[in-house]
């Protein structure tokens, strides 16, 4: 399982990505509570904030997903035979990996977009584009996660 541990080194640096995201809005912020207070506001804090959030909830995702941190409800599912928890599991986690790779090639779509029609943040122009492809990329990321647990349940079930 070579390419699980590769995609759990990848899912760790990603959330580290997203602490270092986490960081530097806890600093932004208070460098511009700081500036306010003697009448100099930093120009443009409330777009960078919001961009480097989108940044630290796309890239906390894929650990959270590896971590099984996602919600989920076993009052149901407790109650069915493991025959019939593995193939529920096994539908969900296919309608969840063609959600993400929809949304990712959306995404992509969408940052094309952006990109040709110069679309930027209202007050320090910071180009979307970048962003959306962050996200795009996250997304198909998050499918191949979801795929690699496909294959390691697989697995489990042809050696049982």
């Amino acid at each position: 399982m070579q390419i699980k541990t590769k995609i759990e080194k990848a899912c760790k640096f990603c959330d580290y990505i997203a602490y270092t995201g986490i960081f530097i809005t806890v600093v932004i912020t208070v460098t511009e509570f700081i500036f306010r207070s003697f009448g100099r506001p930093i120009q443009g804090v409330y777009d960078i904030v919001g961009l480097i959030q989108v940044i630290l909830v796309c890239f906390a995702m894929p650990y959270c997903t590896l971590q099984k941190g996602h919600i989920r409800v076993d009052m149901f599912m407790d109650r069915l035979p493991k025959r019939m928890q593995v193939v529920i599991d096994g539908v969900i986690s296919l309608l969840s990996m063609g959600f993400f790779l929809l949304v990712a090639w959306q995404l992509a779509v969408l940052g094309n977009s952006f990109q040709k029609t110069g679309d930027v943040s209202m007050t320090v122009y910071i180009p979307f584009y970048p962003f959306v492809y962050i996200i795009a990329l996250t997304c198909f990321f998050m499918a191949l996660l979801i795929v690699s647990d496909i294959v390691e349940s697989i697995a489990g079930e042809v050696k049982r």
